[in-house]
C-alpha cells in the first residue's frame, strides 16, 4: 500500500548532524517502502536530508510551499512535485489533507506550531491519522514534560496525550504509520 508521510522539521543548516543522520535514514525507509514523502519544500537542514534520502532509494518528494518562498536559494528543486499555495495555512492545509501520517523530526518553532495543530486536529476529532515525534537523542523531552505539567493542571488530559506515538527509530516511526492504516 502506497503512502503518504508528511515530515515536519528544521530547515537550518546548522542543525546537529546526529539529527541530519535521522533524518536521512527516516528518507531511505520512506523511499524503500516505495512511500511518498510530502514535506515543506527546504532544500537545506533536516528538510533537506529527509528528502534526499527518500530520493536515494527511489521514493517520490512532494514539497508544498508558499510560493513567495519557493526561490532556488529555499526550495528543494528537484522535488517530484512541488504544490505552490499562497501562504503558509494554504500549505498546512494541503499537507493534512493529503498525508496518512505524521512524523516530527527535531524542529524549530514553525515544526512545533505544525505537529501541534495536528495534535489539536486529533484531539478535537477533525483528524483521525497517525502523529508520530522522532525524539532523537531526547529532543522532544522538553515539550512531553510540559504536556505532564499541562495534565497535572487539568489543562489537558492523559487521553490527549495518548494520541500520538513516540520513537527513537525511523523504522519504528513508519512501522506505527503502516500498522495504523491496516486496522
Amino acid at each position: 500500500m502506497s503512502m503518504k508521510i508528511c515530515v515536519y522539521s528544521s530547515s537550518s543548516k546548522q542543525v546537529s548532524d546526529d539529527f541530519k543522520e535521522t533524518a536521512l535514514e527516516l528518507g531511505r525507509d520512506i523511499g524503500r517502502r516505495g512511500w511518498t514523502l510530502v514535506f515543506g519544500s527546504g532544500q537545506h537542514g533536516l528538510m533537506g536530508a529527509t528528502a534526499r534520502g527518500v530520493h536515494e532509494t527511489g521514493g517520490t518528494v512532494v514539497g508544498v510551499i508558499p510560493e513567495q518562498m519557493h526561490t532556488p536559494q529555499i526550495s528543494y528543486m528537484d522535488a517530484d512535485e512541488i504544490i505552490l499555495t499562497k501562504d503558509l495555512r494554504e500549505r498546512k492545509g494541503i499537507m493534512e489533507d493529503m498525508s496518512d501520517g505524521f512524523i516530527a523530526l527535531p524542529g524549530g518553532i514553525g515544526t512545533l506550531e505544525e505537529i501541534l495543530e495536528v495534535l489539536t486536529l486529533r484531539q478535537l476529532d477533525f483528524l483521525q491519522k497517525p502523529i508520530i515525534f522522532l525524539n532523537t537523542k531526547g529532543y522532544y523531552d522538553p515539550l512531553f514534560k510540559v504536556l505532564d505539567h499541562m495534565i497535572d493542571h487539568k489543562t489537558y488530559t492523559k487521553e490527549n496525550k495518548a494520541e500520538f506515538d513516540v520513537s527513537t527509530d525511523p523504522k519504528a516511526a513508519l512501522d506505527i504509520i503502516e500498522n495504523h492504516s491496516i486496522v
